[in-house]
């Protein structure tokens, strides 16, 4: 069905990053709606980041681990520790 930006084979969860050129030029607009049913139809799922979403990084993540957990994952919890805080969010303070 094509690449993608991140997956994970063994929870058939694909994770796109929607660049703005994705909304903007009609073709690969299109192209992306034909690719995102292909996966729907082949029981993936897809999670797509936008700059927008990005800017909140826990929700994210969070977004993701409810996914990966739906499809079976049994790990844990992200940690939103100190480490996080210093790599996501040491520009927001």
């Amino acid at each position: 069905m094509g690449r993608v930006d991140l997956v994970y084979l063994d929870y058939r969860l694909i994770i796109e990053y929607e660049g703005d050129q994705h909304r903007t030029d009609r073709n690969q607009w299109n192209r992306d709606i034909d690719r995102q049913e292909d996966f729907a139809r082949d029981h993936w799922t897809l999670i797509r980041v936008t700059s927008e979403r990005a800017r909140w990084p826990r929700q994210v993540v969070r977004g993701v681990y409810k996914a990966l957990s739906a499809n079976g994952y049994k790990g844990p919890a992200p940690s939103f520790d100190q480490r996080w805080i210093s790599l996501f969010e040491s520009s927001a303070h």
